[in-house]
């Protein structure tokens, strides 16, 4: 078994957790994907975004090893609760977040006619997304421009202007998995249902095509949003933290 076979194995075992990663073995993520095995887990170290990502599947006592050797610097990190207690000596943390992750069961989603009015986006409108972002302190801090054509992506127009988006983060036809993000209403729209119909759009969209995991992430206390996901279908599968830190070996 190499190890990526053996990393895919590690993954598999909880495939709602592990979604991104799971999508992190085929291009163009897997480019930047470096992926660090020992015992019972895997840490993976994602360059393709700004700072790098650290997340991890397995035994928190797996964890030490592997985090060691693991270049000094900053790190965005998604980490489950035992494995974030256990890395914290190799950290110092800039700021987290617990967060909620939740799952679409299949054949969950619950549409309202209401959310016909989502449009689907495309690369042509990227200037538009651009400017529904522009200035907002609370803007996606994970958007790229090619996710616009890399699965579903949708919004609601208002007064002939884009008022809000929702859109996938990645999408793995191999794994039949998808993760859905970007989500995002301008303030002067929000209360109004319409990152809640654009985030249907987009789940619809990905059900029809046979992607059997739909996920994503939310603010444990954010209780507006987990509401609005969990009157379209979504369920929660647990809890995790999320932030930056600086990783360094003299930290521990």
């Amino acid at each position: 078994m190499t190890d990526l076979q053996r990393a895919e194995a590690l993954l598999r075992r909880d495939p709602v957790w592990t979604a991104y990663a799971l999508a992190d073995l085929e291009p163009p993520h897997a480019d930047h994907a470096y992926w660090l095995l020992g015992g019972e887990s895997v840490l993976l170290v994602y360059s393709g975004l700004e700072p790098p990502v650290l997340f991890a599947q397995g035994l928190a006592s797996d964890l030490p090893d592997l985090i060691s050797r693991v270049p000094a610097g900053s790190y965005q990190f998604a980490l489950l609760p035992d494995h974030r207690q256990t890395v914290d000596p190799w950290m110092e943390v800039q700021r987290e977040t617990l967060m909620w992750r939740m799952v679409l069961p299949p054949g969950a989603l619950r549409w309202d006619p209401a959310y016909d009015l989502a449009i689907r986006l495309g690369a042509a409108d990227i200037a538009q997304v651009r400017s529904l972002f522009e200035g907002q302190k609370d803007m996606p801090d994970a958007f790229l421009p090619e996710q616009l054509d890399a699965g579903p992506f949708y919004g609601i127009m208002a007064d002939g202007q884009l008022a809000a988006v929702a859109g996938v983060h990645v999408v793995s036809s191999r794994f039949r998995i998808a993760a859905i993000g970007n989500v995002y209403t301008h303030p002067a729209w929000r209360g109004r249902g319409f990152a809640k119909a654009a985030t249907a759009a987009v789940a619809r969209e990905l059900q029809s095509a046979g992607v059997g995991i739909i996920v994503l992430n939310v603010a444990r206390s954010n209780r507006a949003a987990i509401r609005a996901y969990q009157a379209l279908g979504f369920a929660a599968h647990g809890e995790y933290y999320e932030g930056v830190a600086y990783l360094s070996p003299a930290a521990q």
